[in-house]
């Protein structure tokens, strides 16, 4: 499967970890083989660039972390996505959706999961759920089943999460501050 994670950060200097942590998590934790990739853009970008930029890498699933700065414009841009590519999974994260799932599925009907609390395991687990045709109940992964909303608790793990910090995380940091 090709999952695309995307960053979208305030200003081009600064870059957020939270992606390359799923895509760790993905890499560690995934027992389906996919080819996972970042792509990072700002809130002061061309939209349809990011549209092209996601769309391009053909992906099946694209995950977005969401955060007070960067909502509304991921927002339009998942949408955007899932016009140009219908069959795509729509998945968010993060801060800004993670606390009310149930509100983000019911508002926004391109949304297909919502990830609520800590992402690494859950964006994996949800990963091999769709490639098995079975989504998991649990785990933090929220979505719609037959109209209503399926919330599960946030989740949280005792456990040290796989490192982000990797050759590619640091060649594409390039210079830029990380957060």
């Amino acid at each position: 499967m090709k999952v695309v994670i995307c960053q979208i950060n305030s200003k081009f200097i600064q870059s957020s970890l939270a992606a390359w942590c799923l895509k760790a998590g993905a890499e560690h934790f995934c027992e389906s083989k996919n080819d996972v990739c970042v792509v990072e853009g700002t809130i002061n970008g061309s939209m349809d660039s990011a549209v092209e930029q996601i769309v391009g890498e053909k992906p099946d699933l694209v995950g977005f972390c969401c955060y007070i700065w960067n909502i509304s414009y991921v927002l339009d841009l998942a949408e955007r996505v899932r016009s140009a590519c219908p069959a795509v999974k729509i998945v968010l994260g993060g801060p800004e959706v993670s606390y009310n799932a149930e509100k983000v599925l019911l508002k926004h009907n391109f949304v297909d999961f919502v990830l609520s609390g800590e992402g690494e395991l859950p964006f994996a687990r949800l990963i091999d759920g769709i490639s098995k045709q079975s989504i998991p109940k649990e785990c933090g992964i929220c979505f719609m089943e037959e109209g209503v909303p399926c919330v599960a608790l946030p989740y949280i793990s005792c456990e040290e999460p796989p490192s982000p910090y990797c050759a590619e995380y640091f060649d594409r940091l390039s210079g830029r501050i990380a957060y």
